[in-house]
Formats: C-alpha cells, sequence, structure tokens
C-alpha cells in the first residue's frame, strides 16, 4: 500500500525569512528519509524550489518537487485574518496540485497525506500508517508539540485541532481533482474541511475511521515562520498563560524522541 505525502512550501514573496523556511523543510524532508519504511511517495509543491533540494534528493526518486505555476502566490493585507485565510488558500491549492502529480507520475497510491513544511514525522510512520486496513481516513490525534525556539516538548492529546498535519485521507475521498484554479481547493476535501473539523465531519458521514493510539507527528512551533503565529496575541497575559502552560506541560528531550524524529 502506497502513501502520498504532500508538502506545500510558502512562497519567497511571503516569506519573513526564506532561508529560514527552506531550513524548516530540511528537517522535515529529513524526518522523512529516516522512515523505516520507504514505500510512499512525496512531493513538495512550491512557487520556488529550494536551492539544496537538488542535491538532498539525490538518491531518493521517491521524493519530488514541482512548482506552482498555475496560481500566484498570496498578496497579503494589513488584516491578519485576511491573511490567514490567504495562505490556507494556497496551502490548500498547493495540495491538490500535489496530488495531481503523484497521480499522474505514479499509480497506486491509496492514502494521501497533507504534512506542513516545519513538522516532522516519526521514523515508523509509513509502517504504522501502511499496516492499518480498511480505514478511510486517519486522524492524528496524540502527537507532540515541539517549540523549537525554548527546546520545550509537550504531548498533545488534541492534536487535530491544533495542527493541520493530523489527516490522512483514502484516494477515493478526494475525487477526480482534474481542474486547479483559485476555486479548486473548495470542492477538495483538504481544502472544504478544515483540520479541526476533520473528525467530526469523517464521523457525522460514518466513514471508517482510524486513531492510531502512537504520537506518530511532532508539529513544531516558535520556527521563526509558523503562520499560525501572526494572529497570535501580543498581549502580557496571554504570552504569560502560554508559558506557564507549556512549561507545566513539558516533558523530558529524550534520545529515543530525538532518533525517532530526526532531531
Amino acid at each position: 500500500m502506497k502513501l502520498g505525502i504532500v508538502i506545500p512550501l510558502k512562497s519567497k514573496l511571503v516569506s519573513r525569512n526564506w532561508d529560514l523556511t527552506c531550513d524548516n523543510l530540511l528537517r522535515t524532508l529529513g524526518s522523512i528519509q529516516n522512515q523505516s519504511d520507504h514505500c510512499y511517495r512525496v512531493v513538495v509543491v512550491g512557487h520556488e524550489m529550494p536551492s539544496f533540494f537538488n542535491q538532498m534528493s539525490q538518491g531518493f526518486s521517491h521524493i519530488s518537487f514541482v512548482s506552482m505555476s498555475e496560481i500566484s502566490p498570496p498578496v497579503l493585507t494589513a488584516d491578519k485574518l485576511t491573511n490567514q485565510l490567504l495562505y490556507e488558500k494556497d496551502r490548500c491549492s498547493k495540495i491538490l496540485k500535489g496530488v495531481q502529480f503523484l497521480r499522474s507520475l505514479y499509480g497506486g497510491v491509496e492514502r494521501w497525506y497533507a504534512l506542513d513544511a516545519d513538522d516532522l514525522i516519526h521514523r515508523d510512520f509509513v509502517k504504522k500508517i501502511n499496516k492499518v486496513k480498511a480505514a478511510e481516513a486517519i486522524i492524528l490525534n496524540r502527537g507532540y508539540v515541539y517549540y523549537r525556539s525554548s527546546g520545550i516538548f509537550n504531548r498533545e492529546n488534541e492534536f487535530s485541532l491544533y495542527c493541520g498535519s493530523s489527516s490522512i485521507l483514502s484516494d477515493e475521498l478526494l475525487g477526480s481533482c482534474s481542474e486547479l484554479n483559485n476555486d479548486s481547493y473548495k470542492h477538495f476535501m483538504f481544502g472544504a474541511i478544515p483540520h479541526t473539523n476533520m473528525m467530526m465531519h469523517c464521523q457525522k458521514h460514518n466513514l471508517n475511521v482510524y486513531v492510531p493510539s502512537e504520537r506518530l507527528v511532532m508539529y513544531c512551533r516558535d520556527n521563526g515562520e509558523n503562520i499560525s503565529a501572526e494572529t497570535r496575541s501580543n498581549s502580557i497575559l496571554y504570552q504569560s498563560k502560554r508559558f506557564v502552560k507549556m512549561n507545566v506541560k513539558a516533558i523530558w528531550f529524550t534520545r529515543a524522541l530525538k532518533r525517532n524524529f530526526g532531531l
């Protein structure tokens, strides 16, 4: 059973620091190359290809890059909430483009995983996901949150409410995905259903859903390029509550954690 992994990469035009964006992606790809099972295909979709990509992907034929030429990068505004919608439209359109690309290049991809370009997966992620039978959707509700700026790790048991790298969908659920324009993402399940509502949507429609007990994914925050950070309050009260919460839930950084996520 093949797993298709699509990684949408933000454009250099909207990145605060393109070198940092590329460094985050490199870490994500490192966690993929670290997999114990190589029955997967990966595509990174972006408007610009990182300079390291060709050299990094040598010897890894299952990792590709495809340029998003059909839709321009988002034009940001002075309103942060509007920008979040523009970022999400860009992200979902790139996921759609990645699915189209891998379908045209390879046959037999049975499940699709949208992985953000700064998150990490466990070295046995593919192995364990490919062992799951019959599920139409796999929701990753148990995972880790890594605050990179402070080096703090938290366990999270409602992971899908916080991170977009939390849904794996069967090929049948995505439909034909034959067109790509400014509105195509609205009719594409990864674009039509927010990750915060994916579990509820699947249950409402009586889909066969599997929730792994293992923590197979790591949400990397405070890495300097998180889109979600742009709408975060700068108030002292909010920052204080956030600091206390992540420190109360902090776990030790172990060698196993480092090895399993390629840190």
